[in-house]
């Protein structure tokens, strides 16, 4: 029988009881402390600074592997762009223009119209033949949405808020539990004069800039004074299904009822911005080609269309996956599309549901591989983790537009994964040492071949971390006893000296005989041998 009883080696202590040895419980302690502060780091900090940084251009590529969509029909975009400038005698346009193009749209049977332009009663824009004709054709259509610009520091620009509270949400209903929508609420707004603001809707058009410069988010509803006021794309999107105001209903941290339609949002009211592609994506035409008559006739038919500038030095910018500079009104246009054939990114409570669920699986999953020291497990599952869940967050955005958080849980791997691998190390530093003390004793009381299989019994158990005892074997053996007969009478005849220099000859014959079978001797008992075959691999 092969094996043995170590308490050091086993983890048995001297009442018999299992136990495990103390570093592991350590390494599947901190395996489960790793896990718990990323899961708390992800509750607390998932959007701040580093985190959200991360995690933007882990989105960015996402994108750029899915590469641009086909956007759908029910979106258009009128661009003032440098050609339509320079044909209408620069910047800023009359706004006889402005009724002229909505007059054609209308006419051409688009659905819902939005003006991202502020006409205000300030500046060059002042036109009152314009202004005048612009406010009639849009008092008969019913159809148009202005934007609000809130400002989150005073300037001389800010209008009084009076003017647009009638333009305020009807219905808002606050979810217990939910998040304030803004940490810092707007000082001031910019809006359109009274005027406009009495034939047409109003909608904000705030976008927050990421540190990188991108857009991910709008916010469906922002606070200002007393109330709360939908996103531009919201109205449109209203307007488009040709709701009333009082069809709209906020939840806030929850989502918005339009009818029977649902907009699900985060606890913030916001959702993610699911970029088309470059801006060519969108369907687009030039102002000025629009009032020349080189658009098709029923290209707005049935669309939710937009008119905003894209021109040299007029107008925002954002970055995007795709380019670095999107125009404002593009990215209106692509969160009204996103709206419109409700593709826009979920990150609610599902999603966060999911990120949590995978931190906590692969978690505890590793503290248990490393519990019962198996190091090379943990960081074979780490491993196989760290593909699957890119893919999956790939697949699942492609294809059920849920944004899945990524730079927490591969932080978590990557945390865990170093400390599967000090782990590991540190369990085969300890084994070697042993090794070479137990290979040195050893040497001292047994034949190299019984060493070396004790050396190697020793290295599989080191392979499971030296806690796991290895089981004792029972092996088919063979005992050989050798004894010189005669022996009495021929050390009786011999000198002393014949005797001791005849018995090591004996000897070295017998070892070498047994060795060539891969035997091994036991002992000597005077003149007998004790000779075993079949305890390392030996056959007899």
């Amino acid at each position: 029988r092969q094996g043995g009883h170590d308490p050091a080696v086993s983890g048995r202590g001297s009442r018999g009881g299992f136990r495990l040895p103390r570093r592991r419980y350590i390494a599947a302690f901190l395996a489960v402390l790793v896990t718990i502060v990323i899961v708390v780091a992800y509750g607390a900090r998932r959007d701040a600074a580093p985190f959200a940084g991360i995690e933007g251009e882990l989105l960015n590529w996402r994108f750029l592997v899915r590469g641009p969509i086909a956007p759908s029909r029910k979106v258009a975009l009128v661009i003032v762009d440098d050609k339509s400038i320079a044909a209408l005698k620069g910047w800023p346009i009359s706004r006889k223009w402005i009724d002229e193009a909505e007059s054609r749209m209308s006419r051409d049977g688009a659905r819902a119209i939005a003006i991202d332009l502020i006409l205000t009663q300030k500046g060059r824009q002042i036109d009152p033949e314009g202004d005048n004709r612009l406010l009639q054709a849009m008092g008969a259509h019913n159809r148009v949405v202005f934007p609000l610009a809130f400002q989150f520091k005073t300037t001389g620009d800010a209008a009084p808020s009076d003017p647009i509270s009638t333009h305020a949400i009807k219905s808002l209903v606050l979810r217990p539990g939910a998040h304030a929508i803004l940490p810092v609420q707007p000082v001031g707004v910019l809006a359109p004069s009274a005027a406009y603001l009495a034939v047409g809707g109003a909608g904000h058009v705030n976008f927050f800039v990421s540190s990188d410069g991108a857009v991910r988010w709008i916010h469906l509803a922002l606070p200002y004074g007393d109330n709360h006021y939908a996103a531009l794309p919201l109205e449109l999107f209203r307007l488009f299904h040709g709701l009333s105001p009082g069809e709209m209903s906020v939840v806030l941290g929850d989502g918005v009822r339009l009818g029977e339609r649902f907009v699900t949002t985060d606890a913030l009211t916001r959702i993610g911005v699911n970029y088309l592609g470059p801006k060519e994506t969108l369907s687009r035409v030039s102002l000025i080609d629009l009032l020349n008559d080189r658009v098709p006739r029923g290209f707005f038919k049935d669309r939710a269309v937009l008119i905003g500038v894209e021109a040299s030095g007029v107008g925002d910018a954002f970055g995007t996956p795709f380019e670095r500079r999107f125009a404002g009104v593009a990215l209106l246009a692509t969160v009204t599309e996103n709206l419109l054939e409700g593709r826009w990114l979920r990150r609610g409570e599902a999603a966060t549901a999911v990120d949590i669920a995978a931190m906590l699986l692969v978690g505890f999953l590793v503290a248990a591989l490393l519990a019962w020291g198996l190091a090379g497990g943990a960081i074979l599952a780490l491993t196989v983790a760290a593909v699957a869940l890119p893919v999956t967050a790939q697949i699942v955005f492609e294809h059920a537009n849920l944004w899945i958080n990524l730079a927490l849980p591969l932080l978590q791997m990557a945390t865990l994964a170093v400390l599967a691998i000090l782990f590991l190390l540190f369990g085969e530093h300890r084994a070697r040492r042993r090794a070479e003390v137990r290979s040195r004793e050893l040497g001292r009381f047994v034949s190299p071949l019984v060493q070396r299989h004790l050396d190697a019994s020793g290295a599989r158990r080191a392979g499971r971390d030296g806690g796991m005892p290895e089981q004792v074997r029972t092996v088919l053996a063979i005992a050989m006893f050798v004894d010189v007969r005669g022996f009495t009478r021929l050390s009786q005849d011999l000198p002393p000296a014949d005797v001791a220099a005849w018995m090591r000859r004996l000897h070295a014959h017998i070892e070498e005989t047994v060795g060539r079978f891969d035997g091994v001797v036991d002992k000597y008992i005077g003149d007998g041998v004790l000779a075993l075959f079949g305890i390392a691999g030996a056959t007899p």
